[in-house]
């Protein structure tokens, strides 16, 4: 299956949060990944923060129909990357052309599909496979421009330290 053929089972890791006091028991099965924690976190424990990154609070319901999660492949260069959601993976993939440049290779699958074929539905759910591509592609650019340019706030703490 398509699971297995892109190693997606690597993204399956278990995210508890056990608070009876304060959260009503409920099993999430959307994607999410790392940069999820804090910011669920931090609203799970009342804790006010800027989130400066990509991440998001997977127990707001206002990001319930914007379950998706962006992963890439930083040991192959160029680094292919992915976007998941609940049933759909759009891959993105390089190659080269005749000349030598590099390309992007676009596609889209159903991972819960569960024949042992490979099968692309890029063509059959064309707004889909829009949708994704603009997502990961925002997200992958966002994501490498956030590594160079996410400057961590100054408490107030330290700017009347340096004001001193």
């Amino acid at each position: 299956p398509t699971e297995i053929h892109f190693s997606i089972e690597r993204f399956h890791t278990p995210f508890i949060l056990y608070s009876p006091k304060f959260l009503k028991p409920k099993i999430i099965e959307a994607p999410a990944s790392q940069v999820d924690v804090l910011p669920t976190l931090a609203a799970a424990t009342g804790n006010h923060f800027i989130n400066t990154g990509v991440g998001r609070n997977i127990l707001d319901p206002k990001f319930q129909n914007y379950q998706y999660t962006l992963s890439y492949v930083y040991y192959r260069t160029p680094n292919p990357y992915y976007l998941l959601s609940k049933e759909l993976l759009f891959t993105v993939n390089w190659d080269r052309n005749q000349k030598g440049q590099d390309i992007k290779i676009f596609d889209l699958y159903n991972y819960t599909n569960p024949g042992p074929d490979l099968i692309s539905i890029k063509q059959s759910h064309k707004n889909k496979f829009q949708l994704m591509k603009e997502l990961a592609t925002g997200l992958y650019e966002t994501s490498k421009y956030l590594l160079y340019h996410n400057k961590r706030p100054q408490a107030a703490s330290e700017e009347s330290l340096k004001s001193n």
